[in-house]
């Protein structure tokens, strides 16, 4: 059972006492270990060991969408960024749907000036997760550096109405306000 592709059904009536049984391996999702792990220490703000046990993951199984994207989060916070639009780019390439990583290239596109593609991924990451007040909130903040208030606006009481606790699509929404308040 050693391919992606395979399962393994273990009886419950193996003529094996309970404690004789030490392990069972599965080497076809081993690299799920050096992945968890490193998500555990990118949360804890230890992206430089995280990006180690990703490389790992990666080298195991490379047709992760959720690697990719973990590696670039990692590369992004390192400040590499051009390395971590590859691991974005290479997580949509595996599944053109995958919200985070539409969602954090939009991001890292934004900070780049480059406003009508992060606007692009903002739009795919909505799609992708109709649910996320995030993709909105993104694209709202994208549309006020272009100077699109009016648009901005709706994008923020967007995200609000998908999560009214979104402390952050608040105070976006009410700088906003106060933009297009001044505007007029």
């Amino acid at each position: 059972s050693t391919a992606a592709n395979r399962a393994v059904n273990l009886p419950e009536f193996a003529n094996i006492a309970y404690d004789d049984l030490i392990s069972i391996n599965v080497p076809a999702v081993d690299w799920r270990k050096p992945l968890n792990r490193g998500k555990e220490l990118l949360n804890k703000g230890e992206p430089q060991q995280a990006l180690k046990l990703f490389t790992e993951s990666l080298r195991q199984n490379s047709t992760q969408a959720q690697t990719h994207f973990l590696m670039g989060r990692a590369l992004d916070e390192l400040k590499r960024t051009d390395k971590a639009v590859e691991h974005y780019a290479k997580a949509l390439k595996l599944d053109p749907q995958h919200f985070p990583s539409h969602n954090e290239l939009g991001v890292v596109l934004d900070r780049q000036g480059k406003f009508d593609q992060a606007i692009d991924h903002f739009r795919k990451a909505a799609a992708a997760d109709p649910t996320s007040a995030f993709a909105h909130n993104n694209w709202g903040k994208t549309l006020m550096n272009l100077g699109k208030i009016d648009q901005a606006i709706a994008h923020f009481r967007k995200a609000q109405k998908i999560d009214p606790a979104d402390a952050m699509a608040r105070i976006c929404l009410e700088k906003a306000l106060r933009k297009q308040g001044a505007n007029r």
